[in-house]
Parts: structure tokens; sequence; C-alpha cells
């Protein structure tokens, strides 16, 4: 599940729950295209409750990630940990996408 939080005019909260798999991203496509054509700041997606994420995820990711840059907005991931992390450093995005790790539980 996405949701949104809005705490100020500059920086825009996605935070995601469970899964970040094919069906999520899926679902979020519309929110993040939205996102990515409408917002005037940056992004920061909270990773923290996420236990899963997989190519799908990464990519919807990654989308944002490029619409964002070419509109001279930031991406930032927060409270990555567990397999997404893993997911996150064996692909490299963390090199590409400033990336924060999730505080131990």
């Amino acid at each position: 599940m996405v949701t949104e939080n809005n705490s100020n005019d500059t920086c825009l909260t996605i935070s995601i729950a469970k899964e970040f798999d094919a069906e999520e991203a899926r679902a979020s496509r519309d929110h993040f295209e939205k996102i990515a054509s409408n917002w005037q700041g940056d992004v920061i997606i909270d990773l923290n409750d996420v236990d899963f994420l997989d190519s799908s995820g990464i990519g919807a990711i990654v989308f944002l990630h490029k619409r964002l840059i070419s509109r001279d907005c930031n991406l930032k991931l927060s409270g990555v940990g567990g397999q997404p992390q893993d997911v996150i450093k064996m692909l490299g995005v963390d090199r590409v996408i400033p990336t924060t790790l999730r505080e131990s539980r």
C-alpha cells in the first residue's frame, strides 16, 4: 500500500507498506505518474515498513527518480533495511539515489 504525507510545500513523503512487488508497482503507476508530472519539490520514499522489494518495485522507483531529476527535483529513499536493502545495494540503486538505512528495531 502506498500512502502520501505532504508535511510541507517542498518535500513529499511517500510511505510504502509490506511488499513493493509487481502488483503494488502496477497499482501505484498512476499515482507515481501524477507525482512526477505535478509535484514541484523533492520526494522521499519511506521503505521502513517494506519487507519485500522486487524488480518491478525498483523499476517504479527508478521511473519516479528519472522523472523528478528531469524537472530538477530529487528523490531519496529512507528506512531501507532487510531484503529491500540487499536488492537496492545489489543493483547499485544506492549509488544513484541517496539512501538512508532503517534504524534497528
